[in-house]
């Protein structure tokens, strides 16, 4: 009907995809046509037993929505005002239409859904071959998403949370010994180095002007000053490395007398995150650290594993680098835990693509009477939208999510 078409183009534009009518018309013919073959194969016949038991998780589902409504909303921490608020949240829920019969309603017709996808595609169909093929398959079009390049790759996964499944060539891992210095000697050589950057772009920049006199009050920057700036800077940093001079020799010597870097390092490191076994994935391109430990990383102290690198002084204090070794280019290696993701992965679209082809062969079958004038008329007076999912969205879970909490 109308009505339906119009509540599922509403839900689909209230969650920021741009649909027309036509396009979720469609989704919502094989949504019905795979409740259908559901019904016919009798996946949505339940026991008394098993009705209770969804009755009983959307009633738990319920309550902790109520529950995280009321903690996201609480303002004074009292009895009444959690009632309250209790009350509220149920009478909220209730008018975005749903209830805890919703959603054990939804809970059973997933597990119909979930019993049909099972009987076309069993998770005993899913080999070990299959899941290597898949990962790889999954590798390479990421590292053709990002043409290989280290440098997308970092940003991909800091300001878009991308969950690679590849490494690209040139990354070898480092431990490393973080030795924090006085916090006067670092504010002190951190504002050295600062004032002979500046100076050294600005005389950089006066030359590829052919500037020879400065603008009305400025003193123009010269080689001398750059020159004597860089002093100041390789003083303040013989300073800071100074402060920890006892301290490296000690390393040093430990390590000149064969002892390994991941014994030695524990007994001075201060940098908590390091756990000296996985170490830090660095590349030269790498935008995730400091650029002193990422140039210290590849040093030519570094030349093979197991070299280390000479003190350097980054940001937060003294490194001291160790080449582990390098991290293979491609998949990344299959563990146990990935298996689960990927298998559980690879199942789903098997069986997303024999549901296809079952509600293909049903539509053909049906008598399916589109009014296609009505249907003309509402994406005629609606915006100008073009469709934002993949085809294969038809076959979308069909359970709605738990209601979220209201912020």
């Amino acid at each position: 009907y109308q009505s339906e078409l119009q509540e599922a183009y509403d839900y689909y534009t209230s969650q920021g995809y741009s649909v027309t009518y036509s396009q979720v018309l469609e989704f919502v013919i094989n949504t019905e046509l795979l409740r259908e073959l559901v019904s016919e194969k009798g996946f949505d016949q339940f026991t008394e037993e098993e009705k209770a038991g969804f009755v009983k998780e959307g009633n738990e589902y319920w309550e902790s929505a109520l529950q995280e409504y009321v903690a996201s909303n609480l303002t004074e921490d009292t009895e009444e005002a959690r009632t309250a608020l209790h009350t509220l949240a149920d009478q909220y829920y209730r008018m975005q239409g749903y209830s805890p019969e919703y959603l054990a309603d939804s809970i059973a017709k997933q597990e119909a859904q979930d019993r049909y996808l099972n009987s076309l595609v069993g998770p005993e169909s899913v080999t070990k071959e299959q899941v290597q093929e898949y990962l790889e398959t999954i590798a390479a079009s990421q590292e053709a998403q990002i043409g290989g390049s280290a440098y997308m790759y970092e940003l991909y996964q800091a300001y878009m949370g991308m969950d690679f499944k590849f490494t690209p060539a040139g990354y070898r891992r480092v431990l490393h010994i973080l030795l924090t210095t006085d916090a006067d000697l670092m504010t002190a050589y951190n504002t050295a180095r600062q004032n002979w950057e500046e100076l050294s772009e600005q005389l950089a920049d006066q030359s590829e002007e052919n500037e020879t006199e400065a603008d009305e009050g400025e003193t123009p920057v010269t080689q001398e000053m750059v020159d004597e700036a860089y002093q100041a800077m390789q003083d303040a940093l013989a300073a800071v490395i100074a402060s920890k001079q006892t301290v490296i020799d000690e390393i040093e010597a430990r390590l000149a007398s064969g002892e390994a870097f991941e014994q030695v390092a524990p007994n001075y490191n201060e940098d908590a995150g390091e756990d000296f076994t996985e170490g830090y994935k660095v590349h030269p391109e790498s935008i995730m650290y400091d650029p002193v430990f990422r140039d210290a990383a590849f040093s030519e102290e570094m030349a093979k594993p197991g070299n280390h690198s000479k003190p350097v002084v980054g940001s937060y204090g003294i490194h001291i680098l160790y080449y582990l070794d390098d991290v293979p280019a491609g998949a990344v290696p299959m563990t146990d835990e990935l298996y689960k993701e990927l298998s559980e992965d690879l199942l789903t679209e098997l069986q997303y693509e024999a549901a296809d082809k079952e509600i293909t062969e049903k539509a053909k079958a049906s008598l399916i009477v589109r009014e296609t004038a009505v249907i003309e008329a509402l994406d005629n007076a609606a915006d100008d939208v073009v469709i934002d999912f993949d085809e294969d969205l038809t076959l979308e879970e069909d359970t709605e999510a738990e209601p979220e909490t209201a912020e």
